[in-house]
């Protein structure tokens, strides 16, 4: 059950990935939210849960089981968050074909109450994220590797060229 913004954030989301499947079928999401509900960790499991079926259900995931599913740990350095990471090892048992990355050893942007990384611990939780992503295509048989890497620049803005056009944040 989404209201107000979050259904216009779901909305959106859910435009760009129909968007994106003009070259291709999605085979994964990856997923690192959940601050405003750590201090649910039970009640979200029943939110994320229902999330990713309409998600599985809008892109067109039948059965849903086709569309894997990784989520992120939640800053460790903060001990509010610890039920609700906790929780987040457990995320197979409440949603299929799932996974998870661990946030240990990474380190805030500002302060130690600020929830949000900083920029090496958000170039790490990328590794992460990245190798569970070959180690799912992996046990499919699918070759996969990383081919980029992050590094720190003086610009502001990023842009991808590529044949499907320029993009710029």
């Amino acid at each position: 059950d989404y209201t107000g913004n979050a259904e216009q954030l779901y909305q959106r989301t859910l435009e760009r990935a129909k968007a994106a499947q003009k070259w291709g079928d999605i085979k994964g999401i990856i997923w690192h939210q959940g601050c405003s509900n750590s201090n649910d960790p039970e009640g979200y499991k029943n939110k994320l849960n229902t999330l990713v079926t309409d998600f599985r259900t809008d892109l067109g995931d039948v059965d849903n089981s086709q569309i894997f599913f990784i989520a992120g740990q939640l800053g460790a350095w903060r001990s509010s968050v610890a039920a609700f990471n906790q929780m987040i090892t457990t995320i197979s048992t409440f949603v299929e074909n799932a996974d998870w990355v661990s946030s240990e050893g990474l380190t805030p942007w500002k302060d130690e109450s600020d929830p949000h990384f900083d920029r090496e611990s958000n170039v790490l939780l990328g590794e992460r994220y990245a190798e569970k992503v070959i180690a799912i295509s992996e046990s499919f048989g699918i070759p996969a590797q990383i081919v980029g890497r992050i590094e720190a620049c003086e610009q502001t803005e990023l842009i991808i060229k590529s044949e499907f056009g320029e993009f710029r944040y």
